[in-house]
C-alpha cells in the first residue's frame, strides 16, 4: 500500500484510508466543468501535500484539506494553472519527519516529480524535507512558522504563507507591559517549532527588559507537571505556552492540578485548540489566548466576501461545518493562501519553471484590495504576502494579533472569545 493518494475535489481525503481505492481516480478531474476554460488534464500541474492524516494532529489536517479543495476549485475555474488543471495529492507522514521524507523520495523516484509541494504539517517536518526539495528545485508553500525556515540562502524554494512564531513578539511584549509583568516564564514542545520558538521569545522578551525562563517537554508526554514545578520555582508573573494539538490541554490541566492560577497565554500554535470544549471553567482560570484579529466574529470578518466564499465551500465538504466549529476557518485559510499564492506567482512569471516561479513570488504585485487571499484581512489590514530576495515569509502589523479569554468558533469557523 502506498501511502500518496490522489484527492477527488470537495472530499476530504479520508484518514487512513487506501490509496489503491483513490489513487489514479478521476474523481480530481471533475473541475474541468465548474469553468468555462477547458483545462489541459494531460499535463496537470501537481501539488503534493504533506501531513498527518491518521495522528494527533489529523484535525488540523482537516481543516488544511478543505482549504485547498477550495482554492483548488478556485483556480481550475479560472484557468487552472496557465491552462494547466490543477490537481492535489496527498502523502500520510503522521508528523514524523522521517517518514516524511521516506514518503516524498519514493514520489520521486516513482516517475515526473510533483510539481510545488505543502511540505508538512509541523516545522520538523517541513525543515527535514526542503533540503530534499532545494536539491529537486521545488517550490513549496506551506503554514509551519519556525523562524529557522526562513532562509532563502538555504531554502531558496520555500515560502511561508503563514505568521512566524517571532511575529506575534512584539505585541506579547506589549500586552505583559500593559500589564505589569516583570518575569515571564515559556513552556515549549522539544522540537524544531519549539526551539525556535524559544530563541525568539528569550531574544525579544529580555530585549524589552523583562526575566525570562523557559523549559521543554516531550510533545508525546502526558504530564507536564514536572516542567510546570520547575517553572512555578522561579515566582515567574505570566506564563507562555506553546503546543500544538492536545500538549496545550494537558499543560493547562496540570497547572490547574498544581493550584496554580499564573496569568498563562496561548501563543498562535497553542490558541487554535478547542479549550472550552474539553475543560472547565476552573481550568481556564486567568487564561488567555492569542487570536488573529481577521477571524474574530464581529470584526473585518463581518464583510468579506471571500472569506465567506471560502467558509461556504469548506461547509460543503464532508466533514467542513465540524473542522469549522472545532478549530476554526484559520487553518482553512493557510491552505487557501498556499494555492492562491502559486497562482499569482505563475501567473506573473508566465511560467511553472521554479526559478521563474520564486522570482515572481519574490517581487509579487500586490493586488489592489480586496486581496486575493485570507488571513491578512480583506484590504490587507494585517499584513500582507510582500516576499524579497530575503524574506520568504508575510509581513505582519502589531495590530494582526490580540490576546483574548478562550472561546469557541462559531459556524463560520471565526472565534467569539470568552468572559
Amino acid at each position: 500500500m502506498t501511502a500518496l493518494t490522489l484527492v477527488p475535489l470537495l472530499i476530504l481525503a479520508a484518514c487512513g484510508s487506501s490509496s489503491k481505492k483513490t489513487a489514479g481516480s478521476k474523481g480530481a478531474t471533475a473541475t474541468t466543468a465548474v469553468g468555462a476554460t477547458k483545462l489541459d488534464t494531460n499535463n496537470p500541474y501537481t501539488y503534493l501535500f504533506s501531513a498527518d492524516f491518521t495522528g494527533s494532529i489529523q484535525a488540523y489536517t482537516a481543516g488544511e484539506v478543505q482549504g485547498l479543495n477550495a482554492a483548488v476549485v478556485d483556480i481550475n475555474a479560472k484557468g487552472g494553472i496557465l491552462g494547466r488543471e490543477l490537481r492535489l495529492e496527498t502523502q500520510n507522514d503522521q508528523n514524523d519527519p522521517t517518514q516524511g521524507v521516506n514518503l516524498l523520495q519514493q514520489r520521486l523516484s516513482s516517475g515526473k516529480k510533483p510539481d510545488a509541494m505543502y511540505p508538512g504539517g509541523s516545522s520538523a517536518v517541513t525543515q527535514a524535507m526542503l533540503p530534499i526539495l532545494t536539491q529537486n528545485k521545488i517550490v513549496s508553500t506551506d503554514a509551519t512558522s519556525s523562524d529557522a525556515l526562513n532562509d532563502p540562502t538555504k531554502y531558496p524554494y520555500h515560502f511561508g504563507d503563514s505568521t512566524l512564531a517571532s511575529q506575534p513578539l512584539p505585541a506579547f511584549v506589549a500586552e505583559f507591559q500593559k500589564k505589569g509583568f516583570k518575569k515571564i516564564a515559556l513552556i515549549y514542545a522539544n522540537n524544531a517549532t519549539g526551539q525556535s520558538t524559544e530563541a525568539s521569545y528569550s531574544k525579544a522578551i529580555k530585549a524589552a527588559g523583562l526575566d525570562f525562563q523557559s523549559v521543554s517537554y516531550d510533545e508525546k508526554a502526558l504530564d507536564m507537571t514536572p516542567q510546570l514545578q520547575q517553572l512555578k520555582g522561579g515566582n515567574p508573573d505570566a506564563l507562555i505556552f506553546s503546543a500544538f494539538g492536545t500538549p496545550g490541554l494537558y499543560i493547562l490541566k496540570n497547572r490547574a492540578q498544581l493550584g496554580w492560577n499564573i496569568p498563562s497565554y496561548a501563543d498562535q500554535l497553542a490558541a487554535s485548540f478547542p479549550y472550552t470544549k474539553n475543560m472547565t471553567p476552573a481550568e481556564l482560570t486567568n487564561v488567555y489566548v492569542q487570536t488573529s484579529a481577521a477571524y474574530v466574529a464581529g470584526g473585518v470578518a463581518a464583510n468579506w466576501p471571500l472569506l465567506q466564499h471560502v467558509t461556504d465551500q469548506v461547509k460543503s465538504q464532508p466533514d467542513g461545518p465540524k473542522t469549522l466549529q472545532n478549530i476554526g476557518v484559520g487553518l482553512a485559510g493557510v491552505g487557501y493562501n498556499a494555492l492562491i499564492l502559486l497562482k499569482l506567482a505563475t501567473d506573473q512569471a508566465q511560467s511553472t519553471d521554479p526559478d521563474k516561479v520564486k522570482a515572481a513570488l519574490e517581487s509579487l504585485k500586490q493586488p489592489t484590495p480586496p486581496m486575493p487571499w485570507l488571513t491578512y484581512g480583506p484590504e490587507g489590514q494585517f499584513g500582507t504576502y510582500a516576499f524579497t530576495p530575503t524574506n520568504h515569509f508575510p509581513t505582519v502589523n502589531v495590530s494582526a494579533f490580540s490576546y483574548v479569554p478562550p472561546g469557541s468558533y462559531d459556524e463560520n469557523g471565526l472565534y467569539k472569545p470568552g468572559t
